[in-house]
């Protein structure tokens, strides 16, 4: 498709006013040297994509458009859909030109529930990155609908993105808090995490809102079964070795992977929660972390390294005091700790 170039206020409103139709605008100008080193990438990503309007805004010739939109750098590239602007940023960048395309320009969507249709036909195709793509901009343009964050959930589970699954899942309990299908969800990516008593809690939960689902029956009575069968220390210590060798590399994804393993099969050990924080803690996932840090005190409330991993995420979060007092409690269990009296020293 060719790049229509904008020549009135009147021809601008009107393309922006097309139903269901994503488009991209790009504000430029003859002097404006980056815009015209982008230019090559922007008439190949129009033809690429010939279900987007793709448009050209001459700010000396439009001035009126660019102090309306508020335009100030030279390029800007907008992105439209049904009036809505979805992404917009300065400068010619093209890797960022491109990853935004690729990611607004799926086929012409109407509404939410044919994102929904769309996303599921990619899921059972096995394509769960076109299916999450898909869900997601459904959720975009309806954030209160319940059916496509289960059904993101459902699909970050099949691409073992469990944090992502529990976020969703949640996300469906706050919605719809009646509806079976999201205590499923939720309670399905804790289990996977390895925490069957918090898997069992929220199944329990979830009967109490819809006391005749059969789903939430049968999670229980599979969540039983998955214990009893998976329960084999010799292959956690097996999983967890695999975990510390990735997470000396810097590899802390895998590690958090195997560490998980690990937990799946010998729930009640305190250092592979503690482990496994101290993978959270790496990628940042603070709040996961101090779950696993208090898991861990739960079964083993003499365990230090849990408290000191726990203090560590409390300092990262900003949150001094409750650090301070997490590591004077650890020279309680440890009076020589020095890990302990060193992050004291620099807290105080």
């Amino acid at each position: 498709m060719s790049i229509e170039n904008i020549t009135s206020s009147t021809q601008f409103d009107n393309i922006l006013n097309t139903p269901d139709q994503l488009i991209v605008i790009k504000w430029t100008a003859d002097w404006c040297g980056p815009c015209k080193m982008i230019e090559p990438y922007y008439q190949k990503l129009s033809q690429q994509y010939p279900n987007v309007i793709f448009l050209h805004v001459d700010v000396d010739e439009q001035n009126f458009l660019a102090a309306t939109y508020k335009i100030q750098a030279m390029p800007t590239f907008s992105f439209y859909l049904n009036k809505k602007l979805l992404f917009q940023f300065p400068g010619a960048d093209i890797n960022k030109l491109t990853q935004a395309v690729q990611k607004y320009a799926v086929d012409p969507i109407p509404n939410p529930m044919q994102c929904k249709t769309k996303g599921n036909e990619f899921f059972q195709k096995g394509d769960y990155q076109q299916a999450i793509k898909l869900f997601t901009r459904g959720i975009e343009l309806d954030p209160n609908n319940h059916i496509l964050y289960s059904n993101r959930s459902a699909t970050f589970l099949k691409l073992n993105k469990l944090i992502e699954s529990e976020q969703d899942a949640k996300k469906v309990i706050s919605i719809k808090k009646e509806w079976d299908k999201g205590y499923h969800r939720l309670g399905t990516s804790l289990y996977l995490q390895g925490l069957y008593k918090e898997a069992e809690e929220t199944f329990t939960k979830g009967l109490k809102e819809s006391p005749n689902s059969k789903m939430l029956q049968e999670n229980l009575k599979e969540l039983e079964e998955f214990q009893k069968k998976h329960f084999d220390k010799e292959k956690s210590e097996e999983a967890k070795k695999k975990g510390n060798e990735f997470f000396n590399d810097g590899n802390f994804e895998k590690a958090l992977e195997f560490y998980t393993e690990a937990i799946k099969m010998d729930p009640e050990n305190p250092i592979l929660f503690s482990n496994r924080a101290a993978a959270y803690t790496k990628l940042s996932l603070f709040d996961y972390g101090l779950r696993d840090c208090n898991k861990s005190i739960q079964i083993d409330p003499k365990f230090v390294k849990s408290y000191t991993r726990k203090g560590t995420i409390l300092n990262l979060k900003g949150e001094k005091e409750e650090a301070k007092g997490m590591f004077e409690f650890v020279l309680k269990l440890d009076p020589e700790n020095g890990f302990a009296k060193n992050q004291l020293e620099k807290l105080n």
